[in-house]
């Protein structure tokens, strides 16, 4: 049935938006089946689908999977190795998320503030977005005065077995 709304000459673009596990299992794995029919299927998803224990990660990759995500460490990426001998040197054990996340807002503000001088918070609605380790800030101001991160990092699942972040 899916495969009749498939195009064989074009790129088939399918967007599953569901976190239930069992539902989006299923529809990968036929999806996939599609890719040995000839037909060329790129699949957008939710992050959450990263964590789930059933999906068959290489479905994924040759579903050329992309994610839209608040945070993926790029351990290919030359400043992500630095950081990681440094972390490993300074403290004998591995990074956590939360010590990439910890680094990324200190990196970020102490550079802003450095940056822009005593009036940083002024001029932080202007800044680009900013690539760090594991996530990408963008902070634009709220309703109620405050600050929210913009920044989405998107990664690509490749047929190569690599994971991609999307310029």
């Amino acid at each position: 049935r899916m495969e009749s709304m498939m195009s064989k000459s074009g790129v088939n673009r399918v967007i599953i938006n569901s976190e239930s596990e069992a539902f989006v299992n299923d529809a990968v794995r036929n999806l996939a089946t599609l890719l040995y029919r000839k037909n060329n299927v790129v699949l957008y998803s939710p992050s959450r689908i990263r964590s789930f224990e059933t999906i068959d990660a290489e479905n994924l990759h040759n579903l050329n999977t992309r994610i839209s995500t608040s945070y993926y460490v790029d351990y290919n990426s030359r400043a992500t190795s630095d950081f990681l001998m440094k972390y490993r040197a300074l403290y004998g054990t591995e990074p956590t998320q939360f010590a990439f996340q910890g680094y990324d807002l200190a990196y970020y503000f102490i550079g802003k503030k450095a940056s822009l001088g005593k009036n940083w918070l002024k001029h932080l609605e202007i800044c680009p977005v900013e690539k760090m380790l594991q996530t990408d800030l963008q902070f634009r101001r709220c309703n109620d005065g405050g600050y929210t991160n913009k920044g989405v990092r998107r990664i690509i699942y490749k047929p190569d077995y690599v994971i991609a972040i999307a310029d």
